[in-house]
């Protein structure tokens, strides 16, 4: 599994195990609710600052989203 792969997988499965739909991540992290679909589809490479506000809206780890499943 390619790196962008494993975050748009890691991605998804947190945002689900937190219950938010993808508009609730988006508004809560402040990330573009297209932006956020497609890199749960793994288009594209979010940003460092994209992934921390990521992980900061879903109570976990940086790491915790860039680690392979």
């Amino acid at each position: 599994m390619s790196d962008t792969n494993a975050f748009a997988h890691r991605l998804k499965t947190v945002r689900k195990a937190a219950d938010l739909s993808i508009y609730a991540l988006s508004k809560k992290a402040e990330v573009d609710r297209a932006y956020l679909g497609k890199l749960e589809k793994g288009v594209g490479d979010p940003s460092w600052s994209v992934v921390q506000k990521l992980a900061a809206a879903l109570g976990c780890s940086t790491e915790e989203l860039r680690a392979q499943p």
